[in-house]
C-alpha cells in the first residue's frame, strides 16, 4: 500500500513540475513542412442529357460529396446589384405557405 501511495505522490509531483515549465510565447514557433497534396485526374463523362460529370475518387474517408455548377454567364443587374445573389441564398428558406422544414422535406 505504501508503494502505491509513493508512486501516486511521485506522479502528482512530476506532473506539477512539468506544469511549471515556461513557454516563450513572444516568438512564433517554426512552421512544419507543408503537407503533400495529391489529387488524381478526374474521370470526365457526359450524360445523355448533355450534363458533363467529373468524378474524383478518394477512398480515405467514407464520404460522398457532390456539387452542381451552372455556367449561366454574367447577369446584368444594373441598379439592383446583389439581388440575384440574395434570391439564390433565400431559395431554401421556405415560403409564406410552407415552413423551411416542410420545404426541405419536399425537396428531399
Amino acid at each position: 500500500m505504501k508503494k502505491v501511495i509513493i508512486v501516486a505522490l511521485s506522479i502528482v509531483l512530476l506532473q506539477h513540475g512539468f506544469a511549471q515549465i515556461k513557454v516563450d510565447r513572444s516568438k512564433k514557433p517554426a512552421a512544419g513542412p507543408a503537407p503533400a497534396i495529391s489529387i488524381k485526374d478526374p474521370v470526365i463523362f457526359t450524360l445523355p442529357n448533355g450534363m458533363t460529370v467529373l468524378v474524383v475518387e478518394n477512398h480515405k474517408f467514407p464520404k460522398v460529396s457532390a456539387s452542381l455548377n451552372i455556367d449561366a454567364g454574367p447577369i446584368p443587374e444594373g441598379k439592383r446589384a446583389g439581388l440575384v445573389n440574395l434570391m439564390g441564398q433565400m431559395l431554401g428558406e421556405g415560403t409564406t405557405n410552407m415552413s423551411k422544414d416542410k420545404f426541405d422535406e419536399a425537396v428531399d
